[in-house]
């Protein structure tokens, strides 16, 4: 069997780190991913994504919102009971592999004509990281 993905895109909020009840450090925050359109639209989709051990560590302690990373990721399944009672799923991706692709200090250096070490200049995303108030599904 096969379950990988791979996303290329910008932390959406803080990574929030804690240690679960059998002392494992997991940290949970959601990505943005450029959705591309013919329209010249910016939107993007949220995903929510968990790091085990030490990429929990890693992420919370050098990543922030709205830095750019590439991951590479598991898909899984959770299941829990909402605070109505009614039981829920959800898919949350699972980090395996990062990448980091720069940020946005980076960026405003480099237009400013700061020092950036890049060869690839192309890379920004078009759409603002604030999340939808509704999901449109």
């Amino acid at each position: 069997m096969f379950n990988q993905c791979t996303f290329f895109g910008r932390l959406a909020t803080e990574p929030s780190i804690h240690t679960t009840t059998t002392d494992k450090k997991v940290c949970s925050f959601r990505f943005a991913v450029p959705v591309l359109s013919k329209s010249d639209e910016k939107n993007a989709d949220f995903f929510t994504m968990e790091a085990w051990g030490v990429k929990a560590t890693l992420i919370s302690e050098h990543l922030k919102k709205g830095d750019r990373v590439l991951l590479s990721t598991r898909a899984r399944q959770k299941s829990y009971t909402d605070k109505d009672g009614q039981k829920r799923t959800e898919i949350v991706f699972v980090v395996s592999e990062i990448v980091f692709a720069g940020d946005k200090k980076h960026e405003a250096e480099k237009e400013e004509g700061g020092t950036f070490l890049s060869d690839d200049d192309d890379t920004q995303l078009p759409f603002d990281l604030e999340e939808p108030e509704e999901d449109p599904a």
